[in-house]
């Protein structure tokens, strides 16, 4: 009998603070500002969406396999008391993670302050991070759920179709076109 490839766990995607799931292509952060290119939705630019990190809970910037994407799911469900960068150990078969303060991100490395020391982690090495946030009310309602390809889900506040477009605003307050 055949062995059945594992699946690969989703397109890398950030995470906003209202539960909404981009698919990106790439991502980085400079300051208080990150910058990301979305999959598949925002292909008609090349401009990146800026989004101010704040408004951002989680980033995968690895596929990762079922099994190592459940142990992400438990890492990313624990309710820590400070960012958390996800590394990924043997090869990318397991994660593991460390407690302290995310910053930077660049096309190589992930800047991460851990006790009190600022180290500068290969950016292929890193599964991902959780940004603390704590838990707070929206102040807005959703207006709807909306779900697409490579595993978007947007809580959606607004959303209008304007020239073969989806033009979307997420309770977060995120902009962004889909195709």
């Amino acid at each position: 009998t055949a062995s059945v490839p594992a699946k690969t766990h989703q397109q890398p995607s950030i995470e906003l603070v209202d539960g909404t799931v981009l698919p990106i292509d790439d991502f980085s952060v400079e300051g208080a500002r990150a910058q990301i290119k979305l999959h598949g939705g925002a292909a008609i630019s090349d401009q990146p969406l800026s989004v101010d990190v704040k408004h951002l809970a989680a980033v995968r910037l690895q596929p990762l396999e079922n099994a190592v994407a459940e142990q992400w799911d438990e890492i990313r469900s624990q309710n820590l008391a400070t960012d958390v960068l996800v590394v990924l150990k043997r090869d990318g078969a397991s994660l593991d993670y460390a407690e302290g303060i995310v910053g930077e991100v660049s096309s190589t490395k992930v800047v991460v302050e851990l006790d009190g020391e600022s180290m500068r982690v290969d950016r292929g090495k890193v599964a991902g991070f959780v940004y603390f946030r704590p838990k707070k009310q929206l102040e807005k309602d959703t207006y709807c759920i909306l779900q697409g390809r490579q595993g978007l889900k947007a809580a959606v506040e607004s959303v209008t179709w304007k020239d073969e477009l989806l033009h979307v605003r997420t309770v977060a307050g995120i902009e962004f076109d889909w195709l």
